[in-house]
Parts: structure tokens; C-alpha cells; sequence
């Protein structure tokens, strides 16, 4: 039990870094605050949030195979 609330713990941390990374990405992309597909994706590839949510969901796959 304790080992899932800590997966649980490193999965939000994880999401909560890629939120503020791609957060802060696209306020500086989009001064007007649009967000469109391409500013999102400039925001994705510069925060490596693919990385993270790869490793998260890897995570996710690992404790339910248990």
C-alpha cells in the first residue's frame, strides 16, 4: 500500500512539473494567450513533458502489472 501512495506521490510531482513547464512555455510563446496546436507542441517538445509523461506512464504500467 505504501509503495502506490508513493508511485501515486512521483506521478503527481511528475504531471505538476510538465503543467508549470508547459504553462510558463506558453505564456511566453502567447503573450495574447491563444493557445493554438503549434505553440502547445513548441511548449511539449522544449519542456520534454513527452519524457515525463512516457516515464509516468511506464510507472502506472509497472505497479498495475503487480
Amino acid at each position: 500500500m505504501f509503495l502506490f501512495l508513493t508511485v501515486i506521490v512521483q506521478v503527481f510531482s511528475q504531471l505538476k512539473k510538465v503543467y508549470i513547464c508547459i504553462h510558463t512555455q506558453i505564456h511566453f510563446l502567447l503573450p495574447i494567450r491563444v493557445i493554438n496546436y503549434m505553440a502547445f507542441q513548441v511548449a511539449l517538445n522544449r519542456c520534454q513533458a513527452s519524457h515525463d509523461i512516457n516515464k509516468i506512464h511506464s510507472t502506472v504500467s509497472l505497479l498495475l502489472a503487480k
